[in-house]
């Protein structure tokens, strides 16, 4: 089956590698494939030589000082990847979000994009904070990018295998749950594996019918395209491939003017 890729980035994500806008309009002029640009928010909003801000001691100074930029740079992120949409190509942006809720994008625009995929990202205390703590936050953060309109959650678990967390099996429990109720996909992301966490994932998403988020996350041009690691997981998970085209998000209908 075709695959809806929720998750890719171009230059403009300061963690980006070769991949470009330009490279994503020839792709999508050329081929049919569905896919969607999805630039770091925290990257699009903060001044450029500050990028990493956001995941800094002085994220929220910085967000403030910033704040009237950041939506000026919001509002030509949207307007540069729309003059460039083509084919199945479509704009959306990874969406992060304050640890005291604010969005880092100009909530004014997020009604325009295609898609919303939202991405806890810095979850603080990871490394040292209690665990009931740092799930308080954890929690806040991904209700706060349900209500936001997110319609897919990133990696729901990278950080914590990246910083060496257990994540408990109820948090687990907890976010299939909270996603079913709000209508929101989770997303099997490749360009991190987590296997440990992805795997029971897709098992409770099929369970509930949560629907799953296929993402490359692509930061490097050869990995876009390349499922074979989403591929693996379903079937790790015991997820009958006839069943896959009601189990994963379809890319979203979008009418145009062009």
């Amino acid at each position: 089956m075709e695959f809806f890729d929720c998750h890719c980035h171009t230059e403009l994500s300061a963690c980006a590698e070769d991949v470009s806008l330009q490279m994503y309009t020839e792709i999508a002029e050329k081929n049919d494939c569905a896919f969607c640009i999805t630039d770091h928010s925290a990257h699009l909003f903060y001044p450029p030589g500050q990028a990493w801000a956001f995941w800094g001691d002085d994220a929220e100074s910085i967000f403030d000082e910033s704040y009237a930029d950041g939506l000026i740079r919001c509002a030509e992120y949207v307007e540069w990847v729309r003059k460039a949409q083509t084919g199945n190509m479509l704009v959306g942006v990874e969406l992060d979000v304050m640890p005291d809720g604010r969005l880092v994008f100009d909530p004014a625009l997020l009604p325009e994009l295609d898609f919303i995929l939202g991405a806890v990202h810095g979850v603080r205390g990871l490394e040292d904070r209690p665990l009931d703590e740092v799930i308080d936050g954890y929690k806040s953060r991904t209700l706060r990018l349900f209500e936001a309109g997110a319609r897919a959650l990133a990696h729901p678990f990278r950080e914590w295998k990246q910083k060496e967390r257990t994540v408990p099996e109820s948090l687990l429990e907890w976010l299939v749950e909270t996603a079913k109720d709000a209508g929101v996909a989770l997303e099997l992301n490749c360009h991190f594996h987590v296997p440990e966490y992805d795997v029971p994932m897709l098992r409770l998403c099929a369970e509930a019918g949560v629907p799953i988020a296929i993402g490359t996350d692509t930061h490097r041009s050869y990995e876009f395209g390349d499922f074979t690691y989403h591929i693996e997981m379903l079937r790790q998970a015991g997820i009958a491939e006839d069943t896959w085209p009601t189990i994963l998000m379809p890319a979203p209908v979008v009418v145009r003017s062009d």
